[in-house]
């Protein structure tokens, strides 16, 4: 009877810690792997610099530019507002978020 009620609080505790933390049992090392994954991930999307080429269009979501195959958010220079509905080139930081793909803006010009 004696290792059956070991096995029994055994059990209880094992219950308590899922319940207690939200998470089966090793989730609590998984936090730490993710938030790695993360920072690499935002480390890589920082380092990525993008050119394109295409028609800056107002969207409800800001100023974007589409280049024929994909959309971009335009953020991060206001003489942007003169530029909509001209074909021109844009260079700058390639981000990702919610709203899918954007550029954080460091130079735009009006294409020959």
């Amino acid at each position: 009877m004696n290792a059956r009620n070991t096995l029994i609080a055994a059990l209880i505790i094992g219950i308590i810690g899922i319940v207690g933390t939200g998470n089966p049992g090793f989730a609590s090392g998984q936090k730490g792997i993710d938030t790695v994954k993360q920072n690499k991930l935002e480390t890589q999307i920082k380092a990525r610099s993008i050119e394109v080429r295409g028609v800056v269009k107002k969207t409800e979501a800001g100023l974007a530019l589409f280049d024929g195959k994909k959309t971009y958010l335009l953020k991060g220079d206001d003489v942007l507002d003169s530029l909509a509905g001209k074909f021109v080139n844009v260079s700058g930081d390639l981000q990702v978020g919610e709203k899918g793909p954007a550029i954080l803006v460091k130079k735009a010009m009006v294409a020959d």
